[in-house]
């Protein structure tokens, strides 16, 4: 499936677009989006959602931003409907030459409990709610909104939805179950792009709640590592990367796509393949060198058995015959092995 060039005239929407990831999404977006685009931020902050509307008016006056502050724990499709159709109101959908939305709503959950603790419903069906069941109903809004126009949707996912992590139950949970669902929308609609994008251990705050709140010592301690080393991914280096993948379009729709980089990984971005090159071209010359070695030792194994032979005639005091197999044999001579041996000799074309 061919990618996405977001230098035309779309429709973007992001959710949990008031910070992190979500708002550093859609600003590098909305960046390169021609006239006529419509831009519709959703999340519960109303004023992160003016924050991330400044930056895009500052980096790009000529999009019209709609911003709608809504609590996605609690979904409803008639007011998702009606966000959308409201925002939409002095656009035409005809105009639109690609449609594009963005869910990085996300939440953590509490990282302070073992799994066998999670045994509040309320908890779960809250969590589930935010970060699966207003996804499948925004998605359903979105499809029926524009059946006609280029679509894509994508899923910022994570590592958890394919790894288990201690002490994140909820999230691992949450995330599976969502890029399942976006899986099977994917197999179901070949003729949309679902990208499930997972951006690698970026410097947000639910890596500091991680390393702050997490109940596993390991977990605390890798997350703690990677942020003191500085090796944590910024939010501008995983969305430089995510516009990149969109618009080459070099992934199965639907397939987990892991964005697994780290500082010391984006700065070697340059020489690392010139490294793995390298490693490889040596590996290769050791197997040749190591080949040739083989082939030499072989020719000096026969060139040895011929001037056993030829010790033989001279007297020696060991006896060598040639078996079956071609194999050399060191024992007592018996009468009939002569014979072996002259076959043998003429084979080998000793006079």
């Amino acid at each position: 499936m061919g990618g996405l060039n977001l230098n035309q005239v779309g429709f973007l929407l992001v959710t949990g677009a008031s910070r992190g990831i979500g708002q550093t999404m859609a600003v590098e977006c909305a960046k390169v989006m021609k006239p006529g685009s419509l831009i519709l931020l959703l999340a519960r902050s109303a004023a992160g959602l003016e924050s991330t509307k400044g930056e895009i008016l500052r980096a790009n006056d000529r999009v019209t931003i709609v911003t709608a502050s809504v609590d996605l724990s609690e979904p409803s499709k008639e007011a998702l409907e009606g966000i959308v159709t409201k925002a939409l109101a002095n656009s035409s959908k005809e105009s639109f030459q690609f449609a594009l939305m963005i869910h990085n709503v996300g939440t953590l959950g509490d990282v302070g409990k073992w799994a066998v603790d999670m045994d509040n419903q309320a908890i779960w069906r809250e969590h589930f709610a935010m970060n699966v069941f207003s996804v499948a109903i925004l998605n359903a809004v979105f499809m029926a909104t524009f059946p006609e126009t280029k679509k894509f949707i994508v899923n910022v996912t994570s590592k958890a939805a394919i790894e288990p992590f201690p002490s994140m139950s909820l999230y691992c949970s949450s995330r599976a179950a969502r890029e399942m669902y976006f899986r099977c929308l994917a197999a179901e609609n070949p003729t949309i792009c679902v990208l499930n994008y997972s951006p690698g251990p970026v410097d947000t705050d639910m890596a500091a709640d991680i390393r702050t709140n997490s109940i596993d010592p390991e977990l605390k301690t890798t997350m703690t590592g990677l942020f003191t080393s500085g090796n944590l991914v910024t939010r501008q280096q995983t969305t430089k990367k995510f516009i990149q993948v969109l618009q080459e379009g070099a992934f199965a729709s639907g397939a987990h796509t892991f964005m697994f980089l780290t500082k010391l990984a984006w700065n070697s971005r340059t020489t690392l393949p010139l490294l793995i090159t390298a490693v490889f071209l040596a590996m290769d010359f050791r197997m040749q060198v190591e080949l040739d070695l083989h082939m030499e030792n072989q020719d000096f194994q026969n060139d040895g058995s011929v001037d056993d032979l030829e010790d033989d005639e001279s007297g020696s005091s060991s006896d060598y015959y040639y078996d079956s197999d071609s194999s050399i044999t060191n024992e007592e001579e018996e009468p009939d092995h002569q014979e072996i041996r002259e076959i043998h000799r003429i084979q080998l074309g000793i006079q």
